[in-house]
């Protein structure tokens, strides 16, 4: 749905004002109605969306917490602007948290959680097939939630969230959904099967291997020396010796 449709700014039912305004705000950027570095013109934006500027400000302190947007002092409200260094920082820590959340998700891989994760896979799959990018990534990003969710940690769960929002809006603007539909595909149907196979070890490195090796392949660089065991090897392959296997704690 684009900026100019007459229907892009309509706020869902049931939900606080805040929620349904900062949810609406961070679709925008994702859809690069609002730019990172773009000052956000409060007039401007409570206008659009059809509310007062006091629930427009309280989603916008919302988004800052996340690190969405940022304020200036003296000069107002802008998109965050995050550098690609930034972004590979937050995906190690996201590769590390969802390996943790896969351990725990692996060792009690019940019927409920691999109903849920099939859903979601075959609903982006069909999505993808279907060129529903848009969905696609939604879906996409929820399979990996439902993983982190599945640890039953709610401090982990936070952890991943907080790095989240603006790894996720970079995967809206980035073509890997649109070029990459096979690959992409495919790397969730091996996360997949490393859950359901109910090996820890296995799962804890399948989710490493995967993220790093595709966010530092996009951004067309090396992983650090720190990392090349993390990113590429299972845990078939034994670890060199003096040093820890990726699954190990």
């Amino acid at each position: 749905m684009s900026a100019s449709s007459p229907n892009f700014w309509a706020l869902p039912a049931r939900r606080s004002l805040p929620e349904a305004i900062a949810d609406r705000v961070v679709e925008a950027i994702g859809t690069g109605a609002l730019k990172p570095g773009e000052r956000i013109v409060e007039l401007k934006l409570a206008a659009d969306l059809g509310v007062s500027r006091g629930p427009l400000r309280e989603a916008l302190k919302t988004l800052e917490e996340r690190r969405l947007v940022e304020r200036r002092r003296g000069r107002g409200t802008f998109v965050t602007q995050v550098s690609d260094a930034d972004l590979l920082h937050m995906v190690v820590l996201r590769a590390n948290l969802e390996g943790f959340a896969a351990r725990f998700v692996a060792s009690s891989f019940t019927p409920d959680i691999e109903t849920r994760l099939r859903e979601l896979l075959t609903a982006g799959r069909g999505a993808a097939e279907e060129g529903r990018t848009s969905d696609w990534r939604d879906l996409d990003w929820q399979f990996h939630e439902a993983v982190v969710a599945g640890a039953e940690n709610p401090y982990l769960l936070s952890a991943w969230r907080g790095i989240g929002s603006q790894i996720r809006l970079f995967l809206h603007t980035h073509p890997v959904f649109v070029v990459e539909v096979g690959a992409t595909l495919a790397n969730h149907d091996t996360l997949f099967a490393a859950l359901a196979a109910g090996d820890p070890d296995r799962a804890e490195a399948s989710f490493r291997r995967v993220i790093l090796g595709s966010a530092f392949r996009r951004f067309g660089r090396e992983p650090p020396p720190a990392l090349a065991d993390l990113r590429g090897r299972t845990p078939a392959q034994p670890a060199p010796r003096g040093r820890l296997r990726a699954g190990a704690p």
